[in-house]
C-alpha cells in the first residue's frame, strides 16, 4: 500500500510537470524586427518591486506605446510615449541617449556577443513563462538588469537586480509584459 502512495506521488508529480506546449506564442515567421515599431502598437506590464528578502513592496502596472514617427535625415525614427526616439536596423533594435544612440537588443546575434560595451546575448531561444503565455526569447544582460525580447512582438520580461550590503545581488524590480497591440 505504501509502495502504490509513492507511485501515485511520483506520477502526479510528473504529468503536473509536463508543460502544456499549446500556450507558446511564437514570433512571426520571417521576422526582421525585434521589436515591431509601427504607430499604435502598444504594450502594458506588470512591474513589481522587491526588498532584500524577496517580498513585494509594491506593484504597478506600466504602458508604452509608438506615439508617433518622424523622418530625420531620411531615416526613420519612432517616438514612444516615454519620450525617447527608438528604431531598428540590419543591426537590432536601438534608443536615443543624451549623448548618443544605444544598440539596446543586437538581432539577429550569437550567444555571447557582447556589444555596446556592456551588453551581451545570453540567450536566444530560451522559452520565457509569463502569465500572458510561453515566449521564444533572446536574453540580454547588462550591468545591472536582463531583458527576455520575442522577436516580432518586443520585450516580454525584464529583471533588475541590486547588491545587498554583503555584495550578493537580489532581484529588486520585475517587469512582465501583461498585453500587447501590434498594427
Amino acid at each position: 500500500m505504501k509502495n502504490l502512495a509513492v507511485f501515485l506521488f511520483i506520477l502526479c508529480f510528473i504529468l503536473s510537470s509536463c508543460k502544456d506546449e499549446s500556450n507558446i506564442v511564437n514570433p512571426p515567421i520571417e521576422t526582421i524586427e525585434i521589436v515591431p515599431l509601427k504607430v499604435g502598437n502598444s504594450w502594458s506590464y506588470q512591474t513589481t518591486v522587491y526588498d532584500t528578502l524577496g517580498s513585494v513592496v509594491s506593484t504597478t502596472i506600466d504602458s508604452f506605446s509608438v506615439a508617433s514617427d518622424t523622418l530625420i535625415n531620411g531615416k526613420k525614427y519612432f517616438n514612444l510615449s516615454t519620450s525617447v526616439l527608438r528604431w531598428n536596423n540590419t543591426v537590432g533594435f536601438w534608443m536615443t541617449t543624451p549623448s548618443d544612440s544605444l544598440l539596446l537588443y543586437k538581432y539577429p546575434a550569437n550567444v555571447g556577443d557582447e556589444y555596446s560595451n556592456t551588453l551581451k546575448v545570453i540567450c536566444k531561444d530560451s522559452s520565457i513563462v509569463i502569465p500572458k503565455g510561453t515566449f521564444k526569447c533572446y536574453g540580454y544582460s547588462g550591468t545591472v538588469a536582463i531583458d527576455y525580447v520575442s522577436p516580432g512582438i518586443g520585450l516580454i520580461k525584464e529583471e533588475w537586480f541590486k547588491n545587498k550590503f554583503d555584495g550578493v545581488k537580489y532581484l529588486y524590480q520585475k517587469q512582465e509584459l501583461l498585453n500587447y497591440q501590434l498594427k
